[in-house]
């Protein structure tokens, strides 16, 4: 069962996943972190996921997020700080996610 606050964040991650704001891109790591939300995973791992993967987007691309989405992540980074590289290990099977975030150097 999720809080009222992070009921709040999934809302705003769904409607920017049906926005025609984002990018496709953008979508698909929205879309994923929700499904995973949905499905009885973790708050927080699938908040670590999205703002990982949207961190490396921004680094591969060389691009900012699209300005809805950039507030959210501030949003989400205000709330719940940095995102923990220590989550992967508790993902099932994280050998996909593993070219869609950046490790800092």
């Amino acid at each position: 069962m999720l809080t009222d606050r992070q009921n709040k964040f999934l809302i705003k991650m769904i409607d920017l996943s049906q926005s025609s704001s984002t990018t496709r891109k953008e979508k698909t790591y929205l879309n994923r972190s929700i499904k995973d939300i949905q499905n009885g995973g973790k708050f927080q791992d699938g908040i670590n996921r999205l703002t990982l993967s949207l961190k490396g987007l921004v680094k591969r691309t060389k691009k900012p997020l699209t300005s809805e989405l950039d507030l959210l992540y501030k949003e989400l980074i205000s709330a719940y700080g940095e995102p923990d590289y220590r989550f992967l290990n508790s993902l099932p099977d994280n050998s996909g996610i593993l070219s869609t975030i950046y490790f800092p150097d």
